[in-house]
C-alpha cells in the first residue's frame, strides 16, 4: 500500500508542476498580448530613435525614404525649383552622422507630423532641407529641398 501512496503522491506532485507550468506559459503569452498591444496604442514612432537610425544604417535609410524620391533644387536662372526624380536604387547612403566640420544643421518641427533638417555649410550659402513626415505611424523622409543660393 505505501507503494501505492507514493505513486499518487509522485502523481499527484507531477500534476501540480504541471498545471504551475501550464499557468506560467499562459501569463507568459498574456503578458506578450499586453506588450503588443501598448505598442500598438502608441500613436507614432519616436523621431529621436528614427533619426539616429537613418543617420548610421544605410539599410534603415533606405527602407525609411519614400521611393519614387523627390529632390528639389532651386533654380538661380528661373527662380524656380528644377525636380529630380530618384528610384530606390539609384538612392546613394548619405551619412548624416559624419558631415565636415563647417556643416551645421538646423532641426525645424513644424508640426507633431513634420520635422526639417537644414544642412547647411557655413558662409556658402548652401542649404539642403531633409523633410520628414509619418507615414504609417513611422517616419519617413519624403522629399529633399536644396534651396542653396
Amino acid at each position: 500500500m505505501e507503494e501505492d501512496g507514493e505513486n499518487n503522491n509522485c502523481f499527484f506532485i507531477f500534476y501540480l508542476l504541471s498545471g504551475c507550468q501550464n499557468t506560467v506559459k499562459v501569463k507568459g503569452k498574456l503578458n506578450a498580448v499586453k506588450k503588443t498591444a501598448q505598442v500598438e496604442k502608441q500613436q507614432n514612432e519616436d523621431f529621436t530613435f528614427f533619426i539616429k537610425e537613418f543617420m548610421k544604417d544605410s539599410t534603415f535609410q533606405k527602407d525609411r525614404i519614400v521611393f519614387p524620391h523627390i529632390i528639389k533644387t532651386y533654380n538661380l536662372d528661373t527662380d524656380s525649383f528644377d525636380i529630380q526624380i530618384l528610384s530606390k536604387e539609384e538612392w546613394k547612403f548619405k551619412d548624416l552622422l559624419n558631415l565636415p566640420s563647417n556643416y551645421f544643421v538646423t532641426v525645424k518641427k513644424r508640426n507633431v507630423n513634420e520635422y526639417i533638417y537644414d544642412f547647411q555649410i557655413d558662409d556658402t550659402g548652401v542649404s539642403i532641407n531633409y523633410v520628414f513626415r509619418i507615414r504609417d505611424d513611422k517616419w519617413y523622409l519624403v522629399e529633399i529641398i536644396d534651396d542653396s543660393t
